[in-house]
């Protein structure tokens, strides 16, 4: 995705895998005990990612983050549901 700003290319720099799987989550709607099953990954985890989502990305809530990722090309619905359908990564 060399088509971005640059601002949209941090976003994707900035953000690990694990992270973009925790944000996917987030777009779904999935509380953090979710996500941490839907990851099979603890609840304080979820927590401690969401956060560094939170810094990485400038921005102070989960709506935020979520539009955020969208409009940097990170996420879309159907890659977020291919996720959830396969039961996390």
């Amino acid at each position: 995705m060399t088509d971005l700003p640059p601002a949209d290319q941090a976003v994707l720099d900035a953000l690990t895998e694990r992270e973009v799987d925790v944000l996917e989550g987030l777009m779904l709607g999935l509380s953090d005990r979710q996500i941490g099953e839907w990851l099979n990954i603890k609840t304080y985890t979820v927590k401690t990612h969401v956060k560094n989502i939170y810094q990485k990305l400038q921005v102070n809530n989960r709506t935020q983050a979520v539009v955020r990722g969208i409009s940097a090309g990170l996420l879309t619905l159907e890659t977020a549901m291919v996720g959830a359908l396969a039961g996390g990564n």
